[in-house]
């Protein structure tokens, strides 16, 4: 029998605490807000300092007098969100994290106030961002940028409820499930037999892939499971989908982010490109009562392309697709699995103790022959 490729991943990127108490919230009256321009000056200044940390290299407080005689904001209350991220999985993280109060809010609600690069524009592949948003009543129309500097009479700021591979508030989660509400319903859960894959196969730029996901993912269709490929769908159809599917597999991926919004209960199988899990999955996975396990193939290479982070290459794709099934199949008996696997490998690559004596000859037969240029490995 082939050794087992998968490992479980046992180390962590990062914290993955979970705060049950609410993110702080300020007010600040007769703020000034800087787009971004060539001179790398933007962000929400209040007596001349900066209302939080909105990225780096970007200055902290304001020269006096600079922006004196700039216009009046339209009037209302505005609630400051930050950079308007539009990578989804830190969008989640970096943007949404932001909107919390408006679970709060009685009465007119606050215009949503942002900052957007004018490097990185906004197209149609950015729609299920606003998709996410409706689920707050949110419009588009709603998240406001302006695109010169302006003075803003009343501003709300709230201290994310997500700090990337840190903590994560429990209001977080009651956001994302206040929004994928919306999406799914009671009747559809759990309906679909087969799990269902995550491809990353049609992306052409990301934080890492996976050089040899189609071959993983031919022999997993052809076992019967359903590939889906998240950037081609809607965000209320993911939720739709992920609820459809007690049973969730595939490379990681900001895309198991959505479990989050999906129906409670989903389980995810996923296959990481490192033996350490960035804690952000596990931040998420504190909600919605997602059970997750992430593995690592074994003797797992690694390259560039271009476009990627990082380039990785997992070793026979066949029988690794078979072994994310196969933790399917012993889903709640994953730790024993895991455990037994890890014993058979291990087992493996060690070798009975040498005597002594022949120990030193074969440590001496080594050195001479790395002297000569003839060195093996034991």
């Amino acid at each position: 029998m082939a050794a087992p490729r998968l490992r479980r991943c046992r180390s962590v990127w990062g914290d993955h605490a979970i705060r049950n108490e609410l993110p702080e919230v300020g007010f600040v009256k007769d703020a000034i807000y800087l787009p971004e321009d060539d001179s790398g000056t933007w962000g929400l200044f209040f007596e001349g300092e900066r209302v939080y940390y909105t990225g780096r290299g970007i200055p902290e407080t304001l020269f006096d007098g600079t922006f004196d005689k700039c216009e009046q904001a339209p009037s209302g209350v505005y609630l400051y969100v930050g950079l308007f991220v539009l990578h989804y999985g830190h969008f989640l993280i970096d943007t949404l994290s932001h909107f919390w109060p408006i679970l709060m809010a009685d009465g007119e609600r606050p215009k949503i106030l942002c900052h957007r690069l004018k490097s990185r524009p906004e197209g149609s592949e950015h729609d299920a961002l606003y998709e996410v948003l409706a689920g707050l009543g949110v419009r588009p129309e709603d998240v406001i940028s302006f695109d010169r500097p302006v003075r803003i009479a009343n501003v709300m700021f709230a201290e994310s409820s997500f700090r990337e591979r840190s903590y994560v508030h429990s209001t977080f989660g009651d956001l994302c499930s206040h929004i994928g509400r919306k999406y799914w319903a009671n009747d559809k859960v759990d309906t679909a037999k087969q799990p269902l894959y995550l491809s990353k196969t049609k992306l052409r730029s990301g934080i890492s892939q996976l050089v040899n996901e189609r071959q993983v993912e031919a022999e997993l269709d052809r076992l019967g499971v359903e590939i889906a490929y998240p950037e081609e769908l809607t965000f209320a159809e993911q939720v739709r989908l992920l609820s459809a599917h007690k049973y969730i597999i595939g490379p990681s991926t900001s895309a198991f982010h959505t479990s989050a919004f999906a129906a409670p209960g989903r389980r995810v199988i996923g296959l990481n490109w490192s033996p350490q899990i960035n804690a952000n999955y596990l931040l998420f996975d504190h909600f919605n009562e997602t059970r997750s396990k992430y593995y690592c193939a074994f003797k797992t290479t690694y390259s560039e392309v271009e476009g990627f982070g990082v380039a990785w290459r997992v070793p026979d794709p066949k029988q690794v697709a078979r072994e994310m099934l196969k933790r399917v199949e012993y889903f709640d008996d994953l730790d024993d699995l895991d455990a037994a696997e890890e014993g058979v490998v291990a087992s493996r690559f060690r070798k009975p103790a040498l005597p002594l004596r022949q120990r030193r000859r074969s440590i001496a037969d080594w050195l001479g022959g790395a002297l000569s240029g003839r060195s093996r490995p034991f």
